[in-house]
């Protein structure tokens, strides 16, 4: 028999969203339906806290964002942070450093804002992604002179690292295997891909199956009564360390390898469907 499930942990983009970045109508229902019956369920995303759709969340019910891939947990809709695992400080300074003498795009997550450098502004519009995401960069990076810098200055803990490509004309991305051989040779961090072929980096150890854990304990929920969705490589980690794991129709063939159960895509409300299936027994 299926275990109970009390914790629902779902990415965002590619799972509960759809490719317009919307909630489709089914999905508002089952999870509004879900945490009146005192499911808690809460979005895993390598997104930092001040890039949620908190009002759009907080509706149907969601009450808690790992965000960073695991490197801030946040409660919703007042934003305070319950746990965050963040890089040494001299480490990602010193990375920073180095990418400022690469022409790449990178930004920093600090207590749940973004920080970027008008210096990298200009490669938004050559990253490989949907105009919308563009717009969304824009819309909600906050602007620094010097990144090092202001780390330093605030004395502020950074939870994660994005670095995003320019795309070539060839194919290639500009960069990308350049930064990838910096970043391993900095056995303090760890890097994956978010999507849309960039990197991002938290501290070694920390992933959405870290925060997955810390909230099930946090809540008082057993990691046999929980359920993760997701279709990304950095959904494995939770996915893993979930009793239940459902990859999306649309998520990378691994993903789909490492899951318990393939549901329907995200345009097709798969979220939905799966939460039916096993928190409601109906298929």
């Amino acid at each position: 028999m299926m275990n109970e499930i009390k914790l629902i942990a779902l990415d965002m983009d590619g799972t509960l969203f759809n490719n317009q970045g919307e909630i489709a109508e089914k999905e508002r229902e089952i999870l509004k339906k879900a945490t009146e019956a005192g499911v808690a369920v809460a979005v895993a995303t390598g997104r930092a806290y001040s890039e949620l759709p908190i009002e759009m969340l907080s509706e149907i019910g969601i009450r808690y964002a790992i965000t960073g891939n695991g490197s801030g947990v946040y409660r919703l809709p007042d934003g305070l942070n319950i746990y965050s695992d963040c890089i040494d400080t001299e480490v990602v300074c010193e990375i920073l450093g180095k990418l400022k003498r690469m022409d790449v795009y990178y930004d920093i997550y600090v207590e749940g804002k973004v920080y970027g450098e008008p210096s990298v502004e200009p490669l938004i519009r050559r990253m490989d992604m949907p105009e919308a995401l563009h717009e969304h960069i824009f819309r909600t990076r906050n602007w620094v002179e010097d990144l090092p810098a202001f780390i330093k200055k605030s004395g502020k803990n950074v939870e994660k690292t994005t670095i995003n490509f320019a795309l070539l004309e060839d194919g290639t991305y500009q960069g990308r295997e350049e930064t990838a051989h910096l970043l391993d040779h900095y056995p303090q961090v760890q890097y994956l891909c978010g999507g849309y072929h960039n990197w991002e980096f938290t501290r070694t150890g920390v992933t959405k199956g870290t925060g997955l854990k810390f909230l099930a304990e946090r809540i008082g929920v057993q990691m046999t009564q929980t359920m993760a969705c997701g279709d990304s490589e950095n959904d494995l980690p939770m996915l893993e360390e979930a009793y239940l794991a459902v990859a999306m129709e649309n998520a990378m063939e691994e993903v789909k390898t490492a899951s318990d159960f393939v549901t329907l895509s995200n345009e097709e409300s798969g979220v939905a469907y799966a939460v039916n299936r096993f928190v409601f027994g109906k298929v």
